[in-house]
């Protein structure tokens, strides 16, 4: 049987139990800590969606842990596949099997849908939209962004 830890939560300090060698979720501010993140505290490390250093700035201003867009993208860059929704629209990212080339789907209930690719992220900010409406322009106003 593993033996439980007690670690301190990088972002609200309260203390959360853990197995020795493994990362845990906070359950009193959500953040999941892990030692990859908090060697990089500056960049997005899967699978949290923003930087530590962000969540413990947010975390004391009350606020959520939503990622901006740019936030978004250095996730993927990490991780290569994330999701979101808009509206009613499912709206996915995908790399392609070139490393820098983004592949964007987004489809709803009422059989809207479409498949864009993007040279690199910033082509995607530039140009990527659903529909008529920019992602960067209704960024603001996505849910549940997050990992595949």
């Amino acid at each position: 049987m593993d033996k439980k830890i007690k670690r301190k939560c990088a972002v609200c300090g309260e203390i959360y139990e853990t197995i020795v060698g493994w990362n845990g979720e906070c359950k009193n501010c959500g953040w999941f800590n892990n030692l990859m993140g908090e060697d990089n505290e500056d960049k997005v490390i899967y699978p949290n969606i923003i930087s530590l250093n962000k969540a413990q700035e947010l975390y004391k201003q009350g606020k959520p842990f939503k990622p901006s867009l740019s936030d978004f993208l250095e996730g993927f860059m990490f991780y290569s596949e994330m999701k979101f929704q808009y509206k009613n629209f499912d709206c996915d990212l995908f790399a392609t099997s070139n490393e820098s080339e983004i592949e964007f789907n987004y489809n709803n209930y009422q059989g809207q849908s479409a498949t864009k690719y993007f040279s690199d992220e910033k082509d995607f900010i530039e140009n990527a939209k659903i529909g008529e409406e920019y992602v960067r322009d209704i960024w603001d106003k996505v849910i549940d962004p997050h990992y595949m």
